[in-house]
């Protein structure tokens, strides 16, 4: 194993427990900025499609993006600028980019390479916090209850969160217009009630409609004592006006 990296020269460590040996750059070093940003736009995380391992090298090269929150704020007429990129590519990548913005709670999580955070533990954050600044805000206890969360991704997930360049990284996120929760996403099943006539509403469209309507709507009612289980996904009744339920109650 060398004992320094050959892309940014700090020492390359291997930690205790783990197989994979790693630079202490941090993502100062250019090798490990570049597979996290690709690791973050990949699709088992934010899922921009078109951002891969060259157009990341790309932006990289020409100083348009230094972390996951430059993504979303990338300026179409510089993209038009490089060689072989058109109208069509250009509005394809912006498109995506669009698109990542609203990606569930759990997806952002596991995007944002947090040790011993994948897919599965980043779902169980999300169930159990709801935002990504209520994650932050969390002691290394408070995430160990989750029912399937040790100590050690306790610890690692509240190391990642009291760092201040993250929490920074999740300000400017929420600041280019990345959703930091879940809040519609977190009700899996409603049911639309009207005098004599109900009917189970697809929840994403029913909360939409509801919350364009200014009806309050509630979310997963969590369980208590010991350690805390993935939410309990109730049934949501709500009271619907007789002009209103057009569309949602057949």
């Amino acid at each position: 194993m060398p004992e320094e990296c050959p892309f940014c020269g700090n020492p390359i460590v291997l930690p205790e427990g783990e197989a994979k040996a790693r630079c202490t750059g941090g993502f100062s070093c250019p090798s490990r900025l570049r597979e996290y940003l690709y690791h973050f736009a990949s699709r088992g995380a934010m899922d921009i499609e078109g951002l891969g391992y060259k157009t990341v090298d790309l932006l990289l090269s020409e100083g348009l993006i230094k972390d996951p929150a430059d993504i979303f704020t990338i300026d179409r007429d510089a993209l038009l600028e490089f060689e072989g990129w058109g109208e069509v590519s250009v509005g394809n990548l912006l498109n995506a980019i669009d698109s990542a913005k609203h990606r569930p709670l759990g997806r952002l999580i596991a995007a944002l390479g947090i040790d011993h955070v994948g897919g599965t533990v980043a779902g169980l954050l999300a169930d159990r916090f709801r935002s990504l600044p209520a994650l932050t805000e969390a002691s290394a206890a408070e995430i160990a209850e989750i029912e399937g969360i040790g100590p050690e991704i306790a610890q690692s997930v509240a190391d990642w969160a009291r760092d201040e360049d993250n929490r920074n990284l999740v300000a400017r996120l929420g600041a280019a217009g990345v959703s930091l929760s879940d809040r519609a996403r977190e009700l899996t099943t409603h049911v639309a009630v009207a005098p004599g006539r109900a009917r189970a509403a697809d929840h994403a469209d029913l909360v939409a409609d509801l919350e364009a309507q200014a009806h309050q709507v509630g979310g997963d009612r969590a369980c208590s004592g010991g350690k805390v289980g993935p939410a309990h996904r109730l049934p949501l009744v709500v009271g619907l006006e007789e002009e209103s339920r057009s569309g949602l109650v057949a």
